[in-house]
């Protein structure tokens, strides 16, 4: 038991938890009076455990539950906990205690007590449909690299083995570079017949192709593209499935995402990673700080985007993400598709 403090209480029952990996400390404070009653215990990070702690907070009567933001282990923790309690997870750099001697236990109960004062300040959490959301198209992001990796891959070995289809067409996995690529790996050694399966603009060089196409392509060279290419077939099968799912789960959102399919530099490929970033702006305290803090669905501003009047500036930060997309395309960011992107956003 301990005496409260000259401090306001803002929670009379509290807890916190030291999360590790396979460990978890919870220290419950329960105001009883003017006295305050203090119990840790440890409890382990397995699905019946967590649900055991959960239990034997409620039987204390806890209201709010604290713990640090540590790596991924407070996910499955949150996840049980955050239908029974108010969960408030803090960043660890604003909990620290003056450099001595420190344990989990100490952390646990020192975490408490800041809980209960009102001296911990929660970290934005957003929905569960968010959060699968973000998954996915993080996910996506991935299986998009891979798929780089793989066609590079593949345009490696092409050369190897003679065959300069990359240095004629831009893309050698197009309709007519996927046609090419399937005939040489069933065997196909005509450079004619396999400059004839070009389709569209690419028949216009017909001849390069030919001169391309003229390489020796060995019964190794043919294995290794077909190992590539099921490799590329299954994680292009992989993206599909994540589209569908991320399709499905912003079905909601289907008006703001045709509505900021013309804007340049967002598509609908795009456009669902705005969905858990931005378009829940409850909890953001004003737009400008949504406009100018960095890691909020934005980036920061650059003195490459061009703003003609200083005094109607637009939110350059948004401006910053269809730099590239404008660049390539030699088209001007011009400070009404910030505007614009902002008001579908909002």
């Amino acid at each position: 038991m301990e005496t409260v403090s000259d401090r306001e209480t803002i929670f009379a029952r509290c807890a916190f938890l030291d999360v590790h990996k396979k460990t978890v400390e919870a220290t419950v404070r329960l105001l009883q009076g003017q006295q305050v009653q203090a119990e840790t215990r440890r409890w382990g990070t397995m699905t019946g455990q967590i649900q055991a702690l959960a239990e034997w907070l409620e039987t204390q009567g806890v209201t709010h539950v604290g713990m640090e933001s540590t790596g991924v282990f407070w996910k499955p923790i949150y996840n049980i906990l955050e239908t029974r309690f108010t969960v408030v997870l803090t960043n660890p750099g604003h909990m620290k205690q003056v450099p001595g001697r420190k344990s989990d236990v100490r952390d646990s109960q020192w975490g408490a007590y800041l809980l209960q004062y009102g001296l911990l300040r929660g970290s934005f959490i957003p929905a569960r449909w968010q959060r699968e959301l973000r998954d996915f198209t993080r996910y996506r992001a991935q299986l998009e690299a891979e798929r780089t990796r793989v066609a590079n891959r593949l345009h490696k070995h092409l050369e190897d083995a003679n065959i300069k289809l990359g240095s004629v067409a831009t893309d050698i996995l197009g309709m007519s570079g996927r046609a090419m690529i399937k005939a040489l790996m069933e065997g196909e050694q005509d450079a004619a017949q396999l400059a004839d399966m070009a389709q569209g603009k690419l028949r216009t060089k017909l001849p390069e192709l030919q001169l391309a196409l003229e390489g020796k392509v060995t019964p190794h060279h043919r294995l290794m593209l077909r190992l590539l290419w099921k490799e590329l077939e299954a994680v292009e099968e992989l993206m599909a499935e994540v589209d569908r799912q991320v399709q499905e789960v912003t079905r909601p959102y289907t008006p703001q995402i045709e509505q900021m399919d013309p804007v340049p530099g967002v598509d609908r490929r795009v456009s669902p990673r705005w969905c858990w970033r931005r378009w829940d702006r409850t909890w953001i305290p004003s737009p400008a700080i949504n406009t100018s803090r960095p890691g909020r669905g934005c980036v920061r501003a650059t003195r490459r985007v061009p703003v003609s009047d200083a005094r109607a500036a637009p939110p350059k930060a948004i401006a910053g993400c269809a730099l590239p997309w404008c660049k390539r395309r030699g088209r001007p960011v011009t400070p009404s598709v910030a505007t614009w992107v902002l008001s579908i956003a909002a």
